[in-house]
């Protein structure tokens, strides 16, 4: 197998494992030099012994004899990019961020709606809770006034049919003050709920606030700089 230096006709596929070493022309190695050659600038044998050359680039072939490195790597200097690319790539991060914060200030509404519905309807809930409590307050004290009259007629005239009159109204106001106490404790639910909600809507709130506001400053950067450079 021979390493050749050579350049190739336009548009030709490249020889595997080839190297570029510039000026158009390719280092690769073969049996036999292919149709795609359009001039062989130098012919190496595998012990890097040259045959011909029309250039002094060196091959792998005499890279590897020599004891050098088979490809060096090429510095380029860096591309600086145009104003107007400056221009666009600044716009282009300044519109990303209105896009986020559109986004975020989107989310912020939803969060904000559905925490003020949840807030609604621990409102309702609680509203609910303190009716029943009154109306259970209400049959208690209704109750309580039957016990005291069963009481007082029993203790007049102790018949059995005041005595059963009089375990009825006991075992209604046991239920009477049994319902009282459970409304107590729904009512204090509720409201332990409300203010959970309310808290909550108090940080969306604040969210939102935040979000609306930086909105407004991406946006109100993202048009002065549109004015500067002359897009607005």
């Amino acid at each position: 197998m021979k390493n050749y230096l050579a350049t190739l006709h336009d548009w030709s596929h490249i020889p595997a494992g080839s190297i570029y070493r510039g000026e158009g022309m390719f280092d690769f190695s073969t049996d036999t030099l292919p149709d795609i050659v359009k001039t062989k600038t130098k012919e190496v044998l595998e012990d890097g012994t040259i045959v011909t050359q029309t250039t002094t680039i060196k091959t792998t072939a005499e890279r590897k004899k020599e004891g050098i490195a088979v490809s060096i790597a090429v510095r380029t200097k860096p591309i600086k990019p145009t104003r107007q690319e400056v221009i666009y790539a600044r716009l282009a991060v300044l519109t990303l961020k209105v896009t986020d914060d559109q986004a975020n200030l989107a989310d912020a509404q939803a969060n904000y709606n559905n925490a003020a519905a949840n807030v609604a309807h621990d409102q309702t809930t609680l509203a609910t809770k303190q009716t029943n409590l009154a109306n259970s307050q209400a049959t208690l004290a209704t109750r309580t006034t039957q016990l005291a009259n069963a009481q007082a007629a029993y203790d007049a005239n102790p018949t059995p049919a005041n005595q059963a009159t009089l375990a009825t109204r006991q075992a209604n106001y046991n239920t009477a003050v049994t319902n009282v106490s459970n409304d107590t404790a729904a009512v204090a639910n509720a409201q332990a709920n409300l203010d959970t909600s309310t808290g909550n809507l108090a940080n969306k709130t604040a969210t939102l606030d935040n979000r609306t506001t930086q909105l407004a400053d991406s946006q109100a950067k993202l048009s002065a700089s549109k004015a500067k450079w002359g897009m607005a």
